[in-house]
């Protein structure tokens, strides 16, 4: 982006003796600002200058360039003749012979892409130079002199006889600059003639003066007794504004010293009454203040629309008072590894018939996560010093009290410790270990442990360790008045007084070539699929029978003679559509006990 440079030019010429040639270098400052009107601070730019001759559009007979960093007032400083030379010889410009300009180009950015900023004259700074263009001289011929008075008074011939010129001069120039140099009278104040200390002290951007390397009194004869400010007034600041009733203006903002009041000082807010800096009320009447270093109040704070001069604080230190009172927490977080929630502390809404209440509201999510409404009573939450926790109750002795009812959807943990657990309600308990549940550990040694859902008994442990759905049989350890329905069942006595049902499982995937064949937990098997040979069985449980049936309508099954153990005979068996083969486990191989073929 490109940014404007804003000119100060100030022309220093030092000689060494009145003999001595002049340096061939002057001073040269500029003060640089972005097009949005911003110093241009600390950063490095690149200038080219160069000298005009005759006007602003005439030729230039010297130019250079410079690489330079501006300061922290956004200033740089060089030095017009020691620069890289790009064309002309500065010791060659005859100073003497027209009016020069200086015209300055700059790159904000420290390249060669430069901006013409303006061009300006120099009228007084390479006066200094006119001695390298013309011959040394020990004295001049007054009646040689063009233009000389006709009558000199004694005064005169008394400054003549100071004026030591060693080079030819054209002194229709020098008085034509110093004429120039005189007229600058719209500055005053800066000396006893007008234009010099503008020069030489002062220097001026627009209707803007500043004195860079040095101090300012008023009313003061000696710098020093100001110590080491840069600015003394020695009587202070008085506001003398009236208008032409003579009654005092009110300017909004202008600060001012008052002697009698004892080093206050005084100024009129926007609504015209005067205030003091020192007295206990200072008004801010503007929107935002901004305090750019740590900010120290060591008396009480009051905040908010309703806050007022004298209000009561009591024990208060600090006092929020407004009629919507919200504490904000605005996280301006914007990498993505850190959290960015806004939280804010909310005190009541701000509708009508709205609740009382203190919350900690989660501003990103739009929810109250912590709320105590205005009703609770004493107690209602609290933690001691030892980390117990109480509901209701002041002086916990338990990790955890509640007075009153507790409602909860879950439980995790050991609930042997659980007691006093009236009534009905929805819980669950789950555990990576073992979990202890207990029921009546009196000494009656009655009762047990119910299992309800739905408000039905599903399951009953009773105190003789017998088990039941609702329906006790004391003859059974175990009583089911219902249908059981067992994936495996081991057992040394079994009756059934109706139906067993058995799982069928049809199988349409069996390669055609089957190494061992998985029987686990099947008790009736349907081969619906392509050809197929099996030459053995994966081990199953003592005494596990088996039906294989061949459903399809054309492939077979064939059971090879590794597979089981066929009585009788060592052939193997293939199974047709509808045919079929009983086998059943012995704790070493499958025995076929039954072959049944279409007939």
């Amino acid at each position: 982006m490109k940014k404007k440079l804003i000119l100060l030019i100030c022309l220093l010429v030092a000689t060494t003796g009145i003999y001595a040639q002049s340096p061939e270098q002057f001073s040269y400052q500029a003060i640089v600002r972005s097009t949005s009107n911003v110093l241009v601070v600390n950063a490095p730019v690149s200038l080219r200058i160069s000298i005009l001759q005759g006007s602003t559009t005439g030729t230039t007979v010297y130019s250079e360039t410079h690489d330079t960093t501006t300061n922290f007032a956004g200033m740089v400083n060089v030095l017009v003749g020691e620069g890289t030379i790009i064309s002309g010889s500065f010791s060659n410009i005859d100073w003497g012979n027209t009016v020069y300009f200086i015209k300055t180009e700059t790159d904000p950015t420290g390249g060669t892409d430069y901006d013409i900023v303006g061009v300006a004259a120099l009228h007084s700074v390479p006066y200094g130079f006119t001695s390298n263009t013309a011959s040394r001289a020990l004295s001049v011929d007054y009646n040689s002199i063009n233009n000389a008075p006709t009558t000199i008074s004694s005064t005169q011939v008394d400054k003549l006889n100071l004026l030591n010129v060693t080079t030819a001069t054209n002194f229709d120039q020098v008085a034509n600059d110093i004429a120039l140099n005189t007229a600058k009278v719209s500055f005053p104040g800066f000396g006893t003639t007008a234009g010099t200390a503008f020069d030489i002290i002062w220097s001026k951007i627009n209707d803007n003066v500043y004195y860079e390397n040095g101090k300012v009194g008023i009313g003061f004869t000696d710098a020093t007794t100001f110590g080491s400010a840069v600015l003394g007034v020695k009587n202070g600041i008085v506001l003398s504004n009236a208008n032409t009733n003579g009654i005092s203006t009110k300017t909004p903002g202008s600060l001012f010293y008052e002697e009698n009041a004892k080093g206050f000082l005084f100024y009129y807010d926007n609504t015209g009454a005067l205030k003091s800096f020192g007295t206990p009320n200072i008004e801010f009447n503007t929107r935002n203040n901004v305090f750019f270093s740590d900010a120290i109040i060591q008396n009480r704070l009051g905040i908010g629309e309703d806050a007022s001069t004298g209000m009561d604080f009591g024990e208060n230190d600090m006092v929020l008072r407004d009629k919507t009172i919200t504490l904000l927490f605005d996280d301006t977080s914007v990498s993505a590894s850190f959290p960015s929630n806004d939280w804010a502390i909310k005190i009541n809404d701000d509708v009508n018939n709205g609740q009382d209440y203190f919350a900690a509201r989660n501003i990103t999510g739009s929810r109250n996560p912590f709320m105590i409404m205005a009703g609770a009573p004493n107690n209602t939450l609290g933690i001691t010093a030892n980390g117990n926790v109480n509901v209701g109750n002041s002086i916990p002795t338990e990790k955890l009290e509640v007075v009153g009812t507790v409602s909860a959807t879950a439980y995790v943990g050991n609930g042997s410790g659980l007691i006093n657990l009236p009534g009905t309600g929805t819980a669950s308990t789950s555990n990576t270990g073992s979990t202890t549940i207990g029921a009546d550990t009196d000494t009656d040694t009655n009762g047990g442990i119910i299992f309800d859902t739905a408000q039905n008994t599903r399951l009953k442990i009773e105190n003789d360790g017998t088990i039941n759905d609702g329906i006790a049989d004391a003859t059974k350890l175990v009583s089911i008045n219902g249908d059981a329905n067992l994936n495996e069942l081991d057992a040394k006595t079994l009756s059934v007084d109706k139906s067993l049902r058995k799982a069928v499982f049809t199988e349409s995937s069996a390669p055609a070539f089957v190494g061992a064949y998985d029987l686990t937990g099947r008790s009736i098997v349907l081969f619906n699929n392509a050809n197929t040979t099996i030459n053995g069985f994966t081990a199953g449980k003592v005494g596990q029978k088996v039906h294989l049936v061949n459903i399809h309508p054309t492939n077979t099954i064939t059971i090879s003679t590794f597979a089981i153990t066929i009585p009788g005979t060592g052939f193997t068996r293939v199974l047709n559509q509808n045919e079929s083969i009983t086998l059943v486990y012995n704790n070493f191989r499958w025995i076929a006990i039954d072959y049944v073929t279409v007939p």
